[in-house]
């Protein structure tokens, strides 16, 4: 919960020991560009820390999971669930690539849905 806005947040931590330097070097050029980025389908970095162990991401909160395990649930999408993701993600994929920037790894494990219900 971040104090001043009452809003929750998300927290992920990634411990330095166990990732290579390549990870990192990719992480921090990610959070680099995704600190470039203001878009209502694209998730939003708010903090970024590191101490001697670890580096901690701060993002908005996501409650609905991936896609894909909604996908694996319920065994299928109706057509116009699917049309409303896929108009979301060409919204948010054209926005990067105004920007100069591609993703390179769109698949339903990497996209969050914003709450758990059926819509």
């Amino acid at each position: 919960m971040h104090k001043a806005s009452k809003q929750l947040r998300a927290m992920k931590v990634i411990k330095k020991e166990t990732s290579t330097s390549e990870y990192l070097s990719s992480l921090l050029s990610e959070i680099e560009i995704l600190k470039q980025l203001d878009h209502p389908n694209i998730v939003k970095i708010y903090e970024f820390y590191q101490d001697k162990y670890n580096f901690y991401l701060i993002t908005e909160y996501i409650e609905g999971g991936e896609l894909f395990d909604k996908i694996v649930k319920n065994k299928y999408l109706k057509e116009d669930k699917a049309m409303k993701i896929m108009k979301q993600l060409l919204s948010a994929v054209t926005y990067c690539h105004k920007k100069k920037i591609v993703h390179r790894d769109l698949k339903p494990e990497n996209l969050l849905l914003v709450n758990k219900s059926n819509d």
